[in-house]
């Protein structure tokens, strides 16, 4: 992301030089980080964000995000040992019990076939997940306080997805200092990303004016 934006500023005639993150559920999560780590930026969009079953504390926040910020620029994450490694396994599955997958929920499954199963979509239903071991993690709960640009964080309602709790998410928004703006919508983790829905045309409606009340 921190490459996209530094391209995107360089084609100084295809923008207004306005760069807003955008993005949902764990990429949801990841703007929250990036937008605390990447200067000259205006804004971010950050839909049912996975911010984690539980909040995260830290002694020294100044510390701990310069030591993020560091990790971060300074790349070689391949190059870790891991804390976790899930994998390859199937993002989801209709039968955990023979055929268990990284994705649990029914609706999780129903969503990614129905979308990513389309015509010349080329979704493969196969991942690994790894997670690097590092001093401190990848975490919104570091970089919400450094983040200076509006936010909008919009989250469904129930969301079944284990990663994804209410009051966490509460937790990491209350800790932004900056412009913020927090919204609920129906339709769980799934409803309002199912194209041409109302649910849909809700979540869109509502991004859209937080994009131009910053724009």
């Amino acid at each position: 992301m921190a490459d996209a934006v530094e391209f995107v500023k360089s084609q100084k005639d295809s923008h207004n030089g306005k760069i807003i993150l955008w993005s949902d559920s764990f990429a949801g999560m990841i703007v929250l980080v990036v937008a605390g780590l990447v200067d000259n930026l205006s804004g971010v969009v950050s839909f049912t964000a996975s911010c984690g079953i539980s909040a995260l504390k830290f002694d020294d926040p100044e510390k701990s995000i310069s030591t993020l910020k560091e990790k971060f620029y300074g790349g070689g994450f391949d190059q870790l040992e891991d804390l976790a490694r899930d994998g390859p396994m199937p993002v989801v599955s209709s039968d955990q019990y023979s055929n268990p997958s990284l994705l649990i929920p029914i609706q999780a499954f129903r969503w990614f076939i129905d979308q990513g199963g389309q015509w010349n979509s080329g979704w493969e239903n196969r991942v690994t997940r790894v997670i690097p071991k590092t001093e401190v993690p990848f975490s919104p709960f570091v970089t919400a306080p450094f983040i200076q640009v509006p936010v909008l964080m919009m989250t469904g309602k129930e969301d079944e997805m284990p990663q994804i709790a209410r009051g966490v998410q509460l937790d990491v928004f209350n800790r932004i200092q900056s412009k913020k703006q927090f919204y609920e919508i129906d339709g769980g983790h799934f409803g309002a990303i199912y194209p041409h829905t109302p649910l849909f045309y809700e979540a869109i409606a509502v991004q859209s004016a937080f994009i131009k009340s910053i724009t």
